[in-house]
């Protein structure tokens, strides 16, 4: 029976951060009475931030309406 060849092409890169550091970080927000409200990680260097939940607003989309009318609009207003 032939030996099987294992391809090591999914080579594991370093660890940028454990989920240990990000939970101790958490734990002591808590401990200081902080209420955490999200967490930003950036996956290249492995830095973290945590916001607070006073910090952290929940904005919603809305599109502006334009102050004066689109002239495209009024030439079709006009056309019908």
């Amino acid at each position: 029976m032939p030996a099987v060849k294992v391809r090591k092409s999914f080579k594991k890169k370093p660890l940028r951060f454990k989920q240990k550091e990000i939970e101790r970080a958490i734990r002591g927000m808590r401990r200081m009475g902080l209420s955490v409200g999200r967490v930003d990680i950036d996956p290249a260097t492995g830095k973290f931030a945590i916001s607070t939940a006073d910090t952290v607003t929940t904005t919603t989309m809305t599109t502006p309406k334009p102050a004066e009318p689109n002239p495209w609009d009024r030439e079709k207003d006009a056309a019908s």
